[in-house]
């Protein structure tokens, strides 16, 4: 940004002009930053904020702390993974102050809601690195997922699912005409899933079977009886990227990006039945990158 210079002009006494005034020089636009803990990853997206309310992201990182790893076994989070995920935190927060940040948000959702010692790990988070944790309730955590998701696509004349798939939780909005008729959020992320049913490699037969039905069990529970049969469903996380790349990969040959890119239930049920008769060490072969 540049602001005009006055240009000189003869003094008034002798019939000149009066002097222009220069414009005020307009303020930066404000830089935020936002941190989510998750169970499996601790992500930080920098942002300016445009006059208009949209925002220009400006930087991200990402890092596997696997802070839920053993926590649905002991119930805690252990000490390891407590220890990694707040040196990520302090590195996270000295990469937003780097970008003269006015203000930064951290937010962590199941591993830390559900954890015995959750609060411990807020308050470590604060004398260390002095940054405030804010626990996001499961129902929050999905709304916010839907307002994401309803600032880039048009949802007004579809009937939604928008299911977002973490370590520890899966929270699920069923959205008509751009209206929430349902919000649920399930235990059944990634990690806690694997933790629970993974109990061989490959996977056995009756440990599919019971993953299965630990599954739809919960979901009876949860939603019951959905109001509607969604048209389409918008999914974030790592779950959903790895497949949309892995469907990139079979349909060009290489991957681009995942952002926006539509896969069919055909292929979900292909990539499905190839990583369950896959060992998980040789996921890498199928795998563009690590589960999220």
């Amino acid at each position: 940004m540049a602001s005009a210079t006055a240009q000189t002009s003869v003094p008034a006494a002798t019939g000149g002009a009066a002097p222009t005034p220069a414009r005020a020089v307009a303020p930066p636009p404000p830089r935020l930053a936002a941190v989510d803990i998750g169970t499996n990853s601790m992500r930080l997206v920098i942002a300016e904020v445009q006059p208009d309310g949209s925002y220009r992201v400006l930087d991200q990182d990402r890092e596997m702390t696997r802070l839920g790893r053993g926590l649905y076994a002991s119930g805690r989070i252990g000490d390891g993974p407590m220890e990694q995920s707040l040196q990520t935190l302090g590195r996270m927060k000295a990469i937003a102050e780097g970008f003269g940040v006015s203000e930064l948000r951290a937010i962590a959702t199941s591993a830390v809601r559900e954890a015995a010692n959750g609060r411990d790990f807020v308050r470590e988070a604060w004398r260390r690195c002095r940054v405030r944790i804010e626990i996001v309730p499961a129902e929050e955590e999905a709304r916010l997922a839907f307002r994401s998701v309803s600032r880039h696509y048009d949802l007004n004349d579809r009937l939604t699912a928008i299911v977002d798939i973490g370590g520890g939780s899966a929270e699920v909005i069923l959205a008509a005409g751009g209206v929430i008729e349902q919000v649920a959020s399930l235990p059944l992320g990634a990690v806690r899933l694997s933790e629970r049913y993974c109990k061989s490699d490959p996977l056995r037969r009756k440990h599919w079977k019971a993953l299965r039905r630990g599954i739809d069990d919960a979901i009876d529970e949860k939603m019951g009886k959905p109001p509607f049969a969604a048209e389409v469903m918008i999914g974030s996380g790592g779950t959903f990227t790895n497949l949309a790349e892995m469907a990139q990969l079979e349909r060009d040959g290489k991957v681009v990006h995942a952002r926006d890119y539509a896969i069919s239930r055909a292929e979900v049920v292909r990539f499905l039945d190839r990583l369950r008769e896959t060992p998980p060490t040789s996921w890498s072969q199928v795998l563009p990158r690590s589960p999220g």
